[in-house]
């Protein structure tokens, strides 16, 4: 997956925000970009406009994507923000198929850069 230039990221979100008022259209716009998308606040914008308009046709992509994120969840994805994400765009159109994956991501705690920041202070107090 090519890594999406600042410039590009830039444009996705200001269309994703652009299209906020007509949401069926945010939300094709969102399912287009989503399996090529990078960068994390793209991404994160993606997966909202998905989660509040599923496409079932993007399942396999969702649950493909997940488990990238979760093979090495805290260099991939620091915090879980954007594998929560995906699990909020899942949520209505999951399978009986993605209990475990579901189950798994119960389990998962990744803790944030800001739970870490946090522990440092106690720590030095």
């Amino acid at each position: 997956m090519a890594k999406t230039s600042p410039s590009e990221a830039r444009r996705r979100l200001d269309r994703l925000r652009a299209l906020k008022a007509d949401p069926p259209r945010q939300a094709d716009f969102a399912a287009e970009i989503f399996e090529s998308e990078t960068n994390a606040d793209v991404l994160m914008s993606v997966l909202a406009a998905l989660a509040a308009h599923p496409r079932h046709a993007l399942r396999p992509a969702l649950v493909t994507r997940y488990t990238w994120f979760d093979g090495l969840g805290p260099r991939r994805d620091p915090g879980g923000m954007v594998r929560s994400g995906i699990l909020r765009a899942l949520r209505d159109i999951a399978h009986p198929d993605d209990k475990e994956l579901f189950e798994r991501a119960t389990r998962t705690y990744e803790p944030s850069v800001q739970d870490r920041a946090r522990a440092t202070r106690r720590r030095r107090s």
